[in-house]
C-alpha cells in the first residue's frame, strides 16, 4: 500500500517520467516475466520503468546466482524505493546476482548490451511519438540478438486511438504513436496474453528482438 501512495504521488508530482496512474498488478507482473521462466540457463535480464518494484518481485523469483539483473527507472524517487526493496525484501534472491540500478532514461543509459530478456512496465501508447521511437530504438540496441521483449499496453487503448484518428483533424501525437506501434508489431510480435485482473485491463506482448534495420522509420 504504502508503494502504491508514492506511485500515485509521483504520477501527479511528474507525468512525463511516470507512465501510468497505478503500479501493476501480480498478474500483469506474472504475465510479463513469464518467458523468462522457462530459461534454465545463466540470463541477462533487463528492467525498463520499474517504478515501486511490483514487477521486479516477480522477476527475482527466477533469477540464479550467475545471472545479471539491471534495473532503468528515470524517477529518482523510485530509485530509492528500489535499492531499498534489493538491500531488504529481495537480497536473499539477488545473492549472486549482478545487479545494476541506473536512475535514467532508458536512451541514455550507459550499460552492457545483449541481454535476453527485456521487460518493460513503460505504457508506450502514452508517450509522444519521438519518445516511443528513442525507447525502441534503444531496446534494439541493448538487446541481444535472440531476445525477447515483453510490454504491455492498456486493453482498449488501440481501437480507441483509432477512432480518434477518423475523427481529429491533424495528426496529434498519441495517434502517431500508436501508428509507430503498429508497424512494430506488424514484424515482430510473438505472442500476446490478456490480463483482465489490472487497473486498468491489459494486454502483454512478447516480441522477439528487433533488429536496427526493422525499427519503425521516421513517420
Amino acid at each position: 500500500m504504502k508503494h502504491a501512495i508514492s506511485f500515485l504521488a509521483e504520477f501527479f508530482r511528474n507525468r512525463r517520467l511516470t507512465g501510468s496512474i497505478i503500479p501493476s498488478s501480480r498478474f500483469l507482473a506474472q504475465a510479463l516475466a513469464e518467458p523468462m521462466s522457462r530459461c534454465r540457463a545463466r540470463k541477462q535480464v533487463l528492467e525498463i520503468g520499474p517504478g515501486t518494484g511490483p514487477v521486479t518481485v516477480k522477476i527475482a523469483e527466477f533469477l540464479r546466482p550467475g545471472d545479471r539483473f539491471v534495473m532503468v527507472e528515470a524517477n529518482p524517487a523510485f530509485c530509492e524505493i528500489l535499492r531499498t526493496l534489493c538491500r531488504t525484501t529481495l537480497a536473499p534472491r539477488m545473492e549472486g546476482v549482478e545487479v545494476e540500478i541506473h536512475c535514467s532514461l532508458l536512451e541514455e543509459v550507459e550499460t552492457r548490451a545483449g541481454f535476453d530478456f527485456a521487460v518493460s512496465g513503460l505504457p508506450l501508447n502514452n508517450f509522444p511519438v519521438a519518445v516511443v521511437r528513442r525507447i525502441l530504438q534503444a531496446i534494439e540496441r541493448l538487446l541481444g540478438p535472440d531476445g525477447t521483449l515483453s510490454y504491455f499496453e492498456y486493453l482498449g487503448m488501440r481501437p480507441l486511438l483509432g477512432r480518434l484518428r477518423m475523427l481529429t483533424r491533424g495528426n496529434p501525437w498519441p495517434i502517431r504513436s500508436s501508428k509507430v506501434l503498429d508497424r512494430f508489431l506488424d514484424r515482430h510480435q510473438v505472442v500476446e496474453q490478456r490480463v483482465l485482473l489490472n487497473l486498468p485491463p491489459a494486454i502483454v506482448r512478447h516480441i522477439r528482438a528487433p533488429h536496427a534495420e526493422e525499427v519503425p522509420p521516421r513517420g
